[in-house]
């Protein structure tokens, strides 16, 4: 009796777990089993007003970019310009997917993609109280914090960490250990958003309607999935670059994805 009711609350699970769906229309088990059982979260922090974003997401694209810049000079009677170093340039490509199985999964992605939105606007000061546009001056430019895991972070303040010790000899890892934190206030990247792009995937995922009765012609659209794309600049709080003294990539030799290794001879 024990086993064939075990055996009916499995096949109940695997029925329900057909109803969750995945960026890429896989069973998941739910967007929010996802998140809880692999921590995978994407977090904003908004240095305008103050307030954190997170979201559920499933990363389908994440690329980066680092651009060593040099300016050239072309000289008489040389074959090859004068190249004189600049700077180089990171930049983030993001993309990722807001997926909702119950309503409340729907309205909440919604609202968290509608405060992001308000966060690539800058902040104004009214100085004579009309609140007249004439009157407003530009406080604060629409800067972000950005932190995904160890992939996306501060290296500077070592907020999170990859430890692994492999053989000398053999190159084998021996240990692995990770430690770090999801407080992007002090552990995201500072960085410059670009243009987004929202894809509410009506077309493909549909959306719920929502209204008071059937023959109300007042209706609110939910999305199940919300796609997102957009790219950020990289501004490091932190120096990058080599010590000459050290022979070292200056003190912060994790960056950018907060690798530390370490050699043993057994």
């Amino acid at each position: 009796m024990a086993k064939s009711k075990k055996r009916k609350r499995r096949a109940k699970g695997t029925n329900h777990c057909k109803t969750h769906y995945g960026a890429s229309g896989t069973c998941t088990g739910g967007p929010s089993h996802f998140i809880n059982s692999t921590g995978a979260k994407l977090f904003f922090y908004s240095l305008v007003s103050g307030e954190t974003i997170s979201f559920d997401a499933f990363i389908t694209d994440f690329t980066e970019s680092f651009e060593p810049s040099f300016e050239e000079y072309e000289v008489y009677g040389r074959m090859d310009p004068i190249t004189i170093f600049k700077n180089t340039k990171r930049q983030i490509n993001l993309s990722w997917s807001v997926v909702g199985v119950h309503y409340e999964e729907m309205v909440r992605n919604l609202y968290n993609v509608q405060r992001y939105i308000q966060t690539l606007y800058p902040s104004y000061n009214d100085y004579d109280g009309k609140e007249s546009l004439d009157a407003l001056s530009l406080s604060s430019p629409p800067l972000l914090k950005l932190s995904f895991m160890n992939l996306i972070s501060d290296s500077g303040n070592r907020s999170s960490e990859v430890n692994f010790t492999s053989n000398k000899k053999f190159g084998r890892i021996r240990s692995f250990s990770f430690k770090g934190t999801s407080e992007v206030k002090n552990s995201g990247l500072l960085v410059v958003p670009s243009t987004l792009t929202v894809n509410p995937e009506i077309v493909e995922r549909g959306a719920v309607l929502l209204g008071t009765s059937k023959n109300d012609k007042s209706r609110a659209a939910i999305p199940r999935e919300i796609s997102l794309t957009t790219s950020f600049r990289v501004l490091h709080q932190h120096k990058l670059g080599y010590d000459e003294k050290r022979n070292k990539f200056q003190k912060f030799d994790i960056f950018p994805y907060s690798v530390v290794s370490g050699h043993t001879d057994a």
